[in-house]
């Protein structure tokens, strides 16, 4: 484990976010050698196909997702396809940095350390995003569903509607937190 998780983990707290607030501070996982290996060679990967039965599932989900989205002005099922296109881009800009090849006269030790140094540097330019395909997907993912039942009412109004989902979360971001 990273010397600091520990740390951080006390930092980040229990999980208990009753108060409806954001922590703080939210631990980044500790560098990943091998994972930096994988998103450097990511082109490779980005070849291989999903089964059809995987592709076929995974239609249908984001189906059922979209069919939770109500039928308003902005916040419909093309603004979470806009959001979400945008978040897989930045996700691909984010994991497919290129690095330089050592020059050829440069040492087999020298090529080694630039190599180490170019995977430290894509963890932590990364936040540790590029070594971590599930935040990765998790990033995705939340673009999808960020509005899913949004009934486009304004949180003010919202609360004089609907005063239990007001109560609900403490008068905070009712749409957002109800999606």
């Amino acid at each position: 484990h990273h010397p600091n998780m520990q740390k951080m983990m006390e930092n980040f707290g229990d999980g208990d976010d009753s108060n409806g607030e954001a922590a703080e501070i939210v631990p980044t996982p500790w560098f990943d050698r091998d994972g930096a290996k994988r998103s450097i060679n990511r082109k490779r990967q980005q070849n291989k196909q999903l089964p059809e039965a995987a592709r076929r599932e995974l239609l249908e989900y984001v189906l059922r997702i979209a069919l939770k989205y109500q039928a308003v002005h902005f916040h419909a099922f093309e603004h979470a396809s806009h959001v979400l296109m945008s978040a897989n881009k930045l996700m691909n800009k984010i994991c497919s940095r290129e690095f330089s090849r050592p020059p050829s006269s440069e040492s087999s030790k020298e090529a080694k350390a630039r190599r180490r140094d170019n995977e430290v540097g894509l963890f932590f330019s990364t936040f540790g995003i590029a070594c971590d395909p599930l935040a990765q997907l998790a990033v995705v993912f939340a673009a999808l569903v960020h509005d899913v039942e949004h009934t486009g009412v304004p949180n003010a109004r919202l609360a004089v509607e609907n005063p239990g989902l007001a109560e609900r979360y403490n008068n905070k971001s009712l749409a957002e937190q109800n999606s």
